[in-house]
């Protein structure tokens, strides 16, 4: 944002010079990008009205222009196309022979043939204004061959040019005054308060207003009054150049003039155009349409707040106004709006029509209620004064009069001087704390009891901002310089970190799985509700809702790795075979749980491919497991996901680690996944606690191995891990390994039935096992599987 530094010093006698701001501002206040001495050389840059204009007649691009420059004869400039002029428009011309502000020599010469006196200058040429590409035209009352400098008030000026957001907390500094108000609390100087004159409308008819939600308009303050249409005072004009606005007429350039001194964004109605006489706030309809002030039509909805007529609306809140209402030549009665809106509608208002203003940026603020006190009273001063205003109506939905001290300051916060030390590590003497808060504004009574000695803090009413004690101590201390504080050495105890186990098990788990051919993947921890009820879940159950998403595809909080990894699955189904891995959280009402979900998908015996995997990760892990068929038994959300109702547990001595299975065809078809899909899901909180890091370790064997191989046929209710129990129990101690081999049900082995085929390695750690003795031990193993589960040998 522009200031004048001949404005501010109106409000500072003693201000400091331009660079010296430039210093101390950015270290204890606001970031200053730069300073713009406007006291250029512009010596012979004057007001040119272009009588005629033709065609060049040796270049297609070029255009012969006759200027009347206020000399005796006028003067012939050749210029291009990067602006377009018409005849009768005055604008900034360069008289031959002179140096523009970047270096640009100007002098008489021929162009093409034609012979040019001069230059029509953009305003980045002139390095005045924005800066930017573009003409700047004149109104036609000014006189040709005015200097430019004369009209733009350069003389021997600054403009001091601040980053906003390094003050977007503070819609304080969005004015003049404010300004000022800062540099003097930075430089601990005198302020000198604007003095306006109060207004009486105590007798005044009542103009004729509706609120529909005072949330959206917490206040509004109109005012119907007689003008007379005509041209600004140059003051103001100058001001108003010099910050980037055009100047328009008196009662528009007032409303802008107050804007930029007091922060306040008004806003004038012709009343004649008003349907009805009235002023109605209230959001705007779906379709419903508005052509603003920049000839634009705008498509509204009901997240718009609108400023109507009894008809139609005449403005956006906050943002632009209507043409509709807008002030003319012609207008002889306004309506005056000094209103206050909630700063988040506005925003979004701006961002949804695409039109940003000086009155957004100040809105968005969350400027005090009480700012538009001070607005309309300035405003009336100087259209009395320039507009000859009578006022005939007054409403104001929430009147604040800053003569009222409980209006004049804010709530009370307590700090307390300890608080402060502790802190900000350093003792600032009582005097000066009270000191600064003081120059900012602030009422402070100070209570010294010992220990609890404090600073009683009254914030004044346009600090919005100051709400809570660390507000003060924030203050305090860039007022005060952090340069100021001294630096300390750090002292204290040094722990030993508490040793996290997930960390390197996440790491182990990584590496084993990629080891094993799986990819990791990274997944957002939110979903939807279709992805839910895609993945056979539902929102009712345990999910956490966010109650202000980004997406509706980001509502719900996670509750399961699957819908998204099946997601990846689906994503890269051109592949034959592809096993992919996710760790990640997974959330519920009462708790956060970290989770390791496995998928994979192929054409055949996918599911016993996943078991394998699973089980190696939990070998490599030195993990100590049972695994168990289960079905369902008791309502739960995830019986859905899993083929025929049923999953493998995975059990360890601390309990369930996790599960593991097919995905139903159902939710594959959700998924438009035609290959079969197993899956684990494991607790990495409950395997952390599982695995053993000091494991044991055995004595390699010098003496040969001898391969047992078994092929029985059981009930087709028998688990393996069943029997795998069995046989590892009577198998000891020369049990090294066992597999299966084969897994087989139909028709060869009766209804009912299935055959499985299952390998032993033994070897004995003393002595040579001989044959006839591991014989024996497969008879015996015979004979309890045969009498545990009915089991017989299957013949070849």
């Amino acid at each position: 944002m522009l200031y004048l530094y001949d404005w501010l010093k109106e409000y500072l006698t003693d201000i400091p010079q331009p660079e010296e701001l430039l210093r101390q501002l950015s270290v204890h206040s606001v970031e200053v990008e730069k300073i713009i001495f406007r006291n250029i050389n512009l010596d012979n840059v004057v007001v040119g009205e272009l009588l005629e204009k033709k065609n060049h007649p040796n270049a297609d691009k070029l255009n012969i222009g006759i200027f009347d420059v206020g000399e005796k004869e006028p003067r012939q400039i050749i210029f291009g196309q990067r602006a377009v002029i018409a005849v009768g428009q005055k604008i900034p011309v360069a008289l031959a022979p002179t140096v523009l502000p970047g270096g640009v020599k100007i002098k008489k010469s021929k162009l093409r043939g034609e012979i040019s006196d001069g230059m029509c200058c953009l305003n980045s040429e002139l390095q005045i204004l924005n800066c930017k590409d573009e003409l700047n035209f004149f109104d036609q009352e000014i006189k040709n061959g005015t200097l430019l400098k004369d009209i733009l008030g350069l003389k021997n000026s600054a403009l001091i040019d601040i980053d906003n957001k390094s003050m977007t907390h503070r819609a304080d500094l969005f004015c003049h005054v404010g300004m000022a108000r800062e540099i003097a609390a930075v430089f601990g100087l005198p302020f000198q308060e604007p003095k306006i004159p109060k207004i009486t409308t105590a007798e005044l008819p009542a103009v004729a207003v509706t609120i529909e939600n005072q949330k959206d308009c917490p206040r509004y303050l109109a005012a119907a009054m007689k003008v007379k249409i005509g041209e600004s005072p140059d003051f103001i004009k100058k001001r108003l150049l010099a910050c980037n606005i055009k100047s328009i007429n008196n009662v528009v350039d007032i409303t802008n003039y107050v804007m930029l001194e007091f922060g306040q964004p008004l806003h004038a109605f012709d009343a004649k155009k008003l349907v009805g006489e009235k002023i109605v706030v209230r959001r705007a309809e779906k379709g419903e349409k508005i052509i603003t002030l920049d000839d634009e039509e705008k498509i509204l909805d009901e997240s718009i707040l609108v400023i109507a007529d009894s008809k139609n609306p005449v403005a956006v809140a906050g943002i632009i106004g209507g043409k509709i209402s807008s002030i003319s030549e012609q207008t002889q009665q306004i309506i005056l709006e000094v209103a206050c809106f909630e700063p988040i509608l506005v925003r979004r208002g701006s961002n949804k029509i695409g039109v940003r203003t000086e009155s957004v940026v100040r809105f968005e603020k969350d400027l005090a209620l009480a700012t538009a006190t001070r607005g309309f009273q300035r405003a009336m001063e100087l259209l009395q004064k320039y507009a000859q205003a009578e006022l005939t109506g007054f409403t104001d939905t929430q009147t604040l009069d800053l003569e009222n001290e409980n209006i004049l300051y804010r709530e009370k916060i307590v700090l307390p001087a300890i608080t402060l030390k502790r802190l900000t590590g350093v003792e600032i003497p009582a005097e000066k704390v009270i000191a600064i808060l003081q120059n900012l504004g602030c009422k402070v009574d100070f209570k010294e009891k010992g220990d609890d000695t404090a600073y009683e803090v009254f914030s004044p009413w346009f600090r919005v901002d100051l709400n809570i004690v660390e507000d003060l101590i924030e203050e305090v201390v860039r007022i005060y310089g952090v340069n100021n504080i001294p630096e300390q050495k750090l002292f204290g105890e040094l722990h030993v970190p508490k040793n996290e186990a997930l960390i390197p098990l996440k790491r182990q788990v990584r590496n084993e799985l990629k080891a094993l051919g799986a990819c990791e993947v990274y997944n957002y921890s939110f979903y939807s509700k279709e992805l839910l009820e895609k993945a056979g879940l539902t929102a009712e159950k345990e999910q956490v809702e966010i109650l202000n998403p980004l997406s509706e595809d980001l509502r719900y909080l996670r509750t399961s790795l699957l819908p998204r990894l099946l997601e990846n699955l689906k994503r890269n189904s051109q592949e034959e075979n592809i096993t992919l891995f996710e760790i990640g959280h997974v959330y519920f009402t009462d708790r956060e749980i970290s989770m390791l979900g496995i998928v994979q998908s192929g054409k055949s015996a996918v599911y016993r491919q996943m078991r394998g995997l699973t089980e190696a990760l939990l070998k490599a892990l030195h993990v100590v497991y049972q695994t168990e068929i289960i079905k369902q038994t008791a309502p739960c959300e995830f019986w859905s996901v899993y083929q025929d109702d049923q999953a493998l547990k995975i059990t360890a001595t601390n309990g369930i680690l996790g599960t593991s299975g097919l995905i139903d065809k159902t939710i594959l078809k959700n998924y438009d996944l035609e290959k079969p899909v197993a899956f684990t899901i494991i607790s990495l909180d409950a395997l952390a606690k599982t695995v053993n890091a000091n494991f044991k370790i055995k004595a390699v064997s010098p003496y040969p191995a001898i391969d047992l191989d078994l092929s029985i046929i059981v009930p087709q209710e028998t688990t393996w891990a069943e029997i795998r129990a069995e046989v590892v129990k009577k198998s000891q101690p020369y049990l090294e390994k066992i597999d299966v081999f084969d897994v087989y049900q139909g028709e060869k082995v009766g209804y009912g039935k299935k055959s499985i085929g299952f390998s032993l390695k033994l070897r004995s750690l003393k002595q040579t096992l001989q044959m006839t003795q591991m014989e024996k031990l497969r008879e015996d193993i015979m004979l309890i599987l045969a009498k545990k589960f009915q089991a017989v040998l299957r013949a070849k």
